[in-house]
């Protein structure tokens, strides 16, 4: 099973999330409902701040981005933003456990929609 991570970053695009959830859970029903086991365990993952206000999103436990759990792949949603410069800004917290992951194993991917 592979371990797949979204990032919620703040300010991102809530159809990105959606559209990529619906990918990854539509693959899993299949495969549960052909007697197979689910393909992909699915997390999300915030940064420390935003897991003191939530615990859970879209019907998933919150995970924290510094979280020692290795994922296989971690998918960043666009941005919904009119300051870019300032929306980096305030996702500057995750870069180093992005960069972690990665040299741990895990690839990265970035989605746009729309």
């Amino acid at each position: 099973m592979k371990k797949i991570a979204i990032l919620l970053s703040k300010n991102y695009k809530l159809l990105s999330v959606a559209a990529i959830l619906d990918v990854f859970e539509t693959v899993n029903k299949f495969h549960l409902a052909s007697n197979k086991e689910a393909p992909f365990d699915i997390k999300i993952l915030v940064s420390e701040d935003q897991l003191l206000k939530n615990e859970e999103a879209f019907g998933y436990k919150l995970n924290a981005i510094s979280t020692d759990e290795r994922m296989d792949l971690i998918l960043m949603p666009a941005f919904t933003t009119d300051d870019m410069k300032q929306t980096l800004q305030e996702n500057l917290v995750c870069i180093p456990h992005i960069i972690k992951q990665y040299d741990d194993g895990a690839s990265l991917g970035t989605f746009c929609t729309g």
